[in-house]
């Protein structure tokens, strides 16, 4: 999310260079006359590149079946852009969640009631975001996929508790609006340990942030094997303004060892301003620095949330 002008700084370019990581680049219809430019200093630098769009906070924000007739055009826009510039096809990465008003009513109710109550809220998700349900969006993730362009998405820890096969046992993937994602090159987890424990209000501590994060991780490469990937944070405030974050590094440290036990090494760290902001080097580190290998048990309190999902899934 970080401001264009500010990510193609020369520090902010040499830093990521420096580090060999991709940038995953949020793009919004007002932001689309300053991104060619974008992108040259980026690839001047040799560091690649996906593109994130996103819509008005009026319109949704992010892509879901609820608000797909609004999101699925901005697209092709958005290639067209690209391809006006002279410049080549870039992956996409589509951020499937519910429109953005929803998540933050069942933030708010997370954070006055913890758990079990974020569940109770989960099953009211449709009536409260009522919106045209279609294809558009896997149509259009699919047009993507045929015309060679690597397709991503991000999606909600609730979708892992689904059946793999048969959309009408996929509880949670219906609840919040994600279309089927069988042309993504990569399915990425939002695994946010800070979230997990700072919105359970005291019921989930650290340790167990960490227990749902391995469960996470070894369902998701279960699930999608190679095609797995984990979203670790959060380094700085989201959409919401309000997401609790990272105490120190040392947390994401255990983080990616973590997911690289379970065998998930596709990582992404949100964000890069919160990054930059508090000793860049030290939050980048654990991604190059080599881990030994960690094993972790289910805790208590994460073996009875698992046990409060799964009949969810299966209702």
């Amino acid at each position: 999310m970080l401001d264009q002008t500010e990510l193609t700084t020369h520090a902010t370019l040499a830093l990521l260079a420096r580090y060999r990581l991709e940038v995953v680049l949020a793009v919004r219809p007002w932001t689309l006359d300053g991104l060619p430019e974008t992108l040259r200093a980026l690839a001047a630098s040799e560091i690649p590149v996906t593109l994130w769009p996103m819509i008005a906070d009026r319109e949704g924000r992010w892509a879901s079946v609820y608000n797909a007739q609004a999101f699925a055009p901005f697209v092709p826009e958005l290639r067209a852009c690209v391809a006006a510039a002279g410049l080549g096809a870039y992956p996409v990465l589509y951020d499937l969640e519910p429109p953005i008003d929803v998540v933050a009513r069942i933030g708010e109710w997370a954070a006055a009631g913890g758990p079990a109550r974020s569940v109770r809220a989960l099953v009211t998700l449709a009536s409260l975001a009522p919106g045209p349900r279609g294809c558009a969006l896997e149509t259009s993730m699919r047009l993507l996929a045929d015309d060679g362009v690597e397709v991503l998405s991000a999606v909600a820890p609730m979708v892992l508790f689904d059946s793999p096969r048969g959309r009408r046992r996929q509880v949670f993937s219906r609840l919040l609006g994600m279309p089927e994602v069988d042309a993504c090159r990569t399915i990425t987890v939002m695994a946010y340990t800070s979230m997990i424990e700072g919105w359970s209000r005291r019921s989930l501590r650290r340790e167990d942030a960490v227990s749902v994060l391995s469960f996470l991780a070894s369902r998701a490469r279960t699930r999608w094997g190679l095609r797995a990937g984990l979203s670790l944070g959060t380094v700085g405030p989201g959409a919401l303004r309000d997401e609790p974050c990272y105490r120190s590094p040392d947390e994401l440290a255990v983080d990616v060892a973590v997911a690289a036990s379970a065998g998930v090494t596709d990582l992404a760290l949100f964000e890069l301003r919160g990054v930059l902001e508090r000793e860049p080097e030290r939050w980048l580190g654990p991604f190059t620095a080599p881990h030994a290998p960690v094993r972790v048990a289910l805790t208590p309190r994460v073996r009875a949330l698992v046990g409060l999902l799964s009949p969810l899934s299966r209702a």
